[in-house]
């Protein structure tokens, strides 16, 4: 079988960049991408809508205690004005669920599970929390995500086009579909999940969280959670992973917050 050179370029593109995860160090505070093929405003609109869509179907689920409300618009006070974010309207939603999960979409709308305060039970705990999912919006991870599976989705059309007859065809393409999914889309998705932590834990020291505390909710989050996948097959690091890359960070961190401290 002959490879062309555009296909060689193609898988070179999206392969190459997973490297990057070896090297968050590298950067003391992640930064966004300067270039995404979605554009910010495609993001924008398509998380807007997404958040209007789960208000829609979870009216009935949405969670009005008062206390809960406030330590979520508190926290997103305190932390988005250190967030580099086109929009600077931040809506946030609690929503009735025991699972200790939070999430947060382009446009910056933030979503925070009711069981999630049983386990951030500090603010510090829970400024982790909101801290991680403001870095996914200044980071624009939903963006890197879709270019990372329109690289993926053209590749392999290249590919099928380029064995076409083969009698080894399918097995090529299910090769590289099994290759794309565990070497190039789970990777990338945990190194955001990384990079969300650190700059997570950047706001939180600006803030005057005490950043700490992010490694402390890992370990409980491990105490709290079931048996999980190996980390090659998860979207997200292992706990324990998470843990030793935000004490890793906490060198960096701990001085900004102490200042912080000392200016308040």
């Amino acid at each position: 079988m002959k490879w062309n050179k555009a296909v060689q370029g193609l898988i070179a593109a999206t392969f190459g960049p997973v490297m990057a995860v070896a090297i968050l160090h590298a950067q003391p505070r992640p930064e966004p991408p300067k270039f995404t093929f979605v554009s910010p405003a495609q993001e924008m609109q398509i998380g807007q809508q997404a958040f209007q869509d789960i208000l829609n179907q979870s009216s009935a689920k949405i969670s009005h205690n008062p206390e809960h409300n406030r330590r979520v618009a508190e926290m997103l006070e305190r932390m988005t004005p250190y967030a580099n974010t086109a929009v600077r309207d931040w809506q946030f939603v609690v929503i009735e669920d025991d699972t200790p999960n939070a999430f947060a979409l382009p446009g910056s709308r933030v979503a925070v599970q009711t069981g999630m305060f049983k386990i951030a039970d500090t603010d510090d705990m829970l400024a982790a929390v909101i801290g991680h999912e403001i870095a996914h919006v200044e980071l624009r991870h939903a963006a890197r995500r879709m270019d990372s599976q329109i690289g993926v989705n053209l590749v392999g059309g290249l590919i099928g086009q380029a064995t076409k007859g083969d009698k080894f065809s399918n097995l090529y393409n299910n090769l590289y579909a099994f290759g794309a999914k565990g070497g190039v889309l789970l990777p990338y998705s945990r190194k955001h999940e990384l990079e969300s932590d650190q700059l997570g834990v950047w706001y939180m020291a600006k803030a005057g969280y005490d950043p700490r505390a992010a490694a402390t909710l890992w370990k409980r989050m491990t105490k709290a959670g079931g048996k999980k996948p190996p980390e090659w097959l998860s979207t997200h690091p292992t706990d324990s992973r998470r843990v030793q890359e935000i004490e890793e960070y906490l060198p960096f961190v701990m001085p900004i917050y102490e200042e912080t401290l000392r200016g308040s």
